[in-house]
């Protein structure tokens, strides 16, 4: 169960509502320039150094945080299961890069571990 808030105080805005009220605000160049400067760097990272996958993970996320923005401007409510299914995907995507590039950093940060 969720804890709420004292009377008088405004409950925290959860990370995900707070996202997509971002992603709502963002103008249409911002959204594209996420996306293709997001999935470029991205697969740049991996074709050329891929022991910086975390660093591309990264790049995978801010490029579905794109994807899904331009979804949301263009489609507010989905008339479509193909545009749920993107929404659904970029949202999965974005995730998973968020997740996978966090671990990744942490690795990093964590430096090599001795055998035992």
């Amino acid at each position: 169960m969720p804890a709420s808030a004292p009377p008088g105080e405004p409950r925290p805005e959860p990370i995900t509502e707070a996202v997509a009220r971002w992603a709502r605000l963002a103008s249409t160049r911002l959204l594209a320039a996420a996306a293709l400067l997001g999935a470029g760097t991205a697969a740049a990272v991996l074709l050329l150094d891929w022991h910086w996958w975390p660093a591309a993970a990264l790049s995978i996320a801010v490029a579905a945080f794109g994807i899904w923005g331009t979804l949301e401007r263009h489609y507010p409510r989905p008339h479509s299961l193909l545009v749920r299914a993107a929404k659904g995907a970029a949202v999965a995507l974005g995730a998973a890069g968020v997740v996978v590039g966090a671990l990744g950093l942490l690795f990093w940060l964590l430096g090599p571990a001795p055998i035992l």
